[in-house]
């Protein structure tokens, strides 16, 4: 893996049979504490606290600050990071640091985790908590192991629709679906991916789809030379349902945004169909194939590069926001996700006028 990092492209791997239960806990481990991450001012902050989960029966809130996970001191959390995968930029380090925090937060079911933060008075405090069945489904595909994926949708204020999901996987495809068909009416849509690690080619153009009444150009992939890809879709058109979402539409992304989640939220972008706010995206987005070896190695290879309908290559470069806000501890403390409020601000402008 060092020999294939030194090349500097994404998407670029080997993994023995044994490891593929361990490639990413956050997608593939069956147990969680209840919160996320983010690091706001090189300190470690709660964004996100999912309800009826543990960390929030202790009391765990946006805005605290965690110092330990399991005796790992968030002052030396760049050390969690046991390899460093590129795109090698500022953005994607500061993934690779959160991803592996997050790392620590999720495991198997009935397992304890130690976690020492700041109260919103900076009070120091510790607790434990036991990791409980996520909410997330399932899938497995070949040369991956099992990966969770979930989907939420509401409407919050003015009318405007909210839709979020974590991964561009099948198992949630049927869901979002029928969850844009039920904010069709709403006078705004915010979709928020971010933490969005990516997902598969057919879901992700099918969500993309949605929000097209022809049949634009979404990207195109600009094949590796050498390659004899037969059936292979250079182009990728949207294919409009019959009932498609027309109104105003703002994606959230930020540095966990990669892969498919940055080839929808660049589609949308270039076809100006969607406002972008949040943060930077990493530039981890490249075509790979995945191929079984005969030890049971998994082998991901990267057979393509993404471009934009206005030319962008999105592979190191990422999605820029059209909006850049970040996330600020004291509103989070308040309640308020600065990033939210920011997309809700703007739909609200848009309407007016």
């Amino acid at each position: 893996n060092q020999m294939c990092y030194e090349i500097g492209v994404s998407h670029f791997f080997l993994l023995p049979g044994d490891a593929l239960e361990q490639l990413d806990p956050v997608v593939s481990a069956p147990g969680t504490v209840g919160f996320d991450i983010r690091i706001i001012n090189n300190q470690i902050v709660v964004t996100d606290v999912l309800p009826g989960m543990p960390a929030e029966a202790s009391g765990i809130r946006p805005g605290f600050i965690i110092q330990e996970i399991d005796d790992h001191p968030m002052e030396l959390a760049d050390q969690l990071v046991t390899i460093w995968i590129p795109p090698f930029n500022e953005r994607s380090h500061r993934a690779r640091i959160t991803s592996a925090i997050q790392t620590l937060l999720f495991g198997e079911v009935g397992e304890n985790v130690k976690v020492s933060f700041l109260d919103e008075n900076d009070h120091s405090q510790e607790v434990t908590l036991t990791r409980v069945e996520r909410h997330e489904q399932p899938n497995t595909g070949e040369g991956f192991p099992t990966l969770y994926a979930g989907y939420e949708y509401k409407t919050i204020l003015d009318g405007i629709g909210y839709l979020r999901f974590n991964g561009f996987l099948p198992q949630v495809l049927d869901g979002v679906l029928e969850a844009i068909r039920e904010l069709n009416d709403a006078r705004g849509l915010i979709i928020d991916l971010r933490g969005n690690p990516g997902g598969v080619y057919p879901v992700r153009k099918t969500i993309a789809s949605q929000f097209f009444d022809e049949s634009v150009l979404l990207w195109n992939y600009i094949i590796r030379h050498g390659l004899d890809l037969e059936g292979f879709e250079t182009d990728a058109y949207a294919e409009p349902p019959n009932d498609p979402y027309l109104g105003p539409v703002v994606v959230l992304v930020d540095e966990l945004c990669a892969s498919s989640c940055e080839e929808f939220s660049g589609a949308l972008q270039a076809n100006q169909r969607a406002a972008i706010i949040g943060g930077w995206t990493s530039g981890s987005d490249l075509v790979m194939d995945v191929v079984i070896l005969s030890n049971g190695a998994s082998f991901g290879y990267p057979i393509a590069q993404t471009q934009t309908l206005d030319g962008r290559v999105l592979e190191g470069n990422g999605v820029i926001p059209d909006m850049e806000v970040r996330l600020d501890r004291e509103l989070l403390l308040r309640g308020v996700d600065s990033q939210l409020q920011a997309a809700v601000e703007f739909l609200a402008n848009q309407l007016e006028e």
